[in-house]
């Protein structure tokens, strides 16, 4: 008998499975599976992983032309939302990117980021709130002084790296030979 390894608190919880498979499902099956879904959540107590997925709903409603007033509006109000959130973070990207493309420095997106700009078709498919950087550890002192030239500033771990409303940036040098990597966390209120 094979024993059962429980999922680490990660992975999704049943309620973000059935969310995903809502998503994910054909577009005969999706009227149906959206009924249920609307019936069986609360609107305001959504939690941050599904929310952070609204937009991905908002786009499978639009093309499907399903409108309901008890809840699309306010999906689309999020899909809105993350639209100007995203665009703003992309726009700090790319003075980032330009001034180190400037300075002669390799910068690779990684993550959330560069799945938004090279795989989604739609600027606010999901959610970002932040933009992970790598750089070569050579170049990382030369990163950090044009991100503190830009206004960026550092953050600890419990600094407004969470509110979604400031553009964050996580510039991450090379792992070297020992495997670890350096990792600082910034904010800019200049957005």
């Amino acid at each position: 008998m094979t024993k059962q390894l429980p999922y680490p608190s990660s992975f999704p919880n049943a309620g973000e499975q059935n969310y995903l498979r809502l998503l994910l499902s054909s577009d005969s099956e999706f009227p149906a599976r959206f009924e249920r879904w609307k019936r069986d959540i609360v609107f305001d107590d959504i939690d941050s992983a599904t929310y952070g997925l609204l937009p991905m709903l908002h786009l499978r409603l639009a093309a499907l032309g399903i409108e309901d007033d008890s809840i699309t509006g306010r999906i689309r109000g999020v899909y809105k939302l993350v639209w100007y959130r995203n665009h703003r973070l992309l726009e700090a990207v790319r003075r980032i990117a330009q001034g180190c493309v400037e300075a002669g420095i390799p910068l690779m997106q990684l993550k959330g980021c560069a799945l938004l700009l090279n795989v989604y078709r739609d600027p606010a498919t999901r959610l970002l709130g932040n933009c992970d950087l790598l750089v070569h550890s050579k170049d990382a002192a030369s990163v950090l002084a044009l991100l503190k030239r830009e206004g960026w500033q550092r953050q600890d771990e419990f600094g407004r790296r969470y509110a979604i409303s400031v553009p964050s940036v996580d510039a991450c040098s090379d792992l070297g030979p020992d495997r670890r990597g350096h990792a600082e966390s910034f904010t800019n209120d200049n957005g």
